[in-house]
């Protein structure tokens, strides 16, 4: 199953894909989008833009489920190699989600 972890930050919604791979390590996924814009989280336009923006990125790629970051409390014996520094929170939420089945 995919995971999408998510982080909400200032303006943006920062959005990082993992799954397990054959070892039944977890596997950050190189996609193209991994930031989605909320301008103004009060105005229903905006909302309406994020809504679609989001639900284009879980169609194109097949996001079983999301998770939004919490406050850290995630064990890892280690990150992906080359893991943006802001997607660092994203990647831990989907990777709690899939340690937790």
């Amino acid at each position: 199953m995919r995971v999408c972890g998510c982080e909400i930050s200032a303006q943006e919604v920062r959005l990082a894909v993992v799954e397990l791979n054959g070892e039944r390590n977890v596997e950050l996924l190189r996609i193209k989008t991994t930031r989605i814009e909320l301008k103004d989280d009060t105005s229903e336009e905006d909302l309406r833009s994020f809504l679609a923006a989001l639900h284009e990125f879980y169609q194109e790629n097949k996001i079983g489920t999301f998770v939004i970051k919490t406050r850290a409390k995630k064990e890892l014996e280690g990150y992906p190699e080359k893991l943006p520094v802001y997607l660092k929170n994203a990647f831990l939420s989907g990777a709690y989600a899939l340690a937790k089945g």
